[in-house]
């Protein structure tokens, strides 16, 4: 159970920073190890981009009508894309199992900048 888990919150950790790019922004990489590097290349999974740009507060969103019993909001967030934060919407979604609760991601504070750390189902 907690692997699945941990492999959820590893894919959505990559494909937040998946579509970050490299910028005159100062963005680093530390991998598990501590060992830090300037990014060249997009980076890979296991890995943890940090900001030096403060993220913009959360933006206020309606939620249109939900679409079934079985769906459960996902709410927006701020990506950091190129050299600047763009918003992705929330949105409907089905649980992948029956039963699961959407824990939010989040950008975190931490030494040298801030840290996206991903959403993911809890069952």
């Amino acid at each position: 159970m907690k692997g699945k888990t941990m492999m959820l919150a590893t894919l959505f950790s990559f494909v937040a920073v998946s579509t970050i790019g490299c910028t005159s922004e100062r963005v680093v990489v530390r991998e598990p190890a501590q060992r830090v590097v300037v990014v060249k290349h997009q980076p890979g999974p296991g890995q943890v981009v940090v900001v030096t740009k403060r993220p913009p507060s959360p933006r206020r969103e309606v939620r249109p009508r939900r679409p079934s019993r079985r769906h459960v909001w996902v709410g927006g967030y701020w990506s950091y894309r190129g050299s600047k934060y763009v918003w992705v919407k929330g949105r409907w979604t089905v649980p992948p199992r029956h039963g699961g609760k959407w824990v939010a991601g989040h950008w975190s504070k931490r030494s040298g900048g801030w840290v996206w750390v991903a959403g993911y189902w809890r069952y």
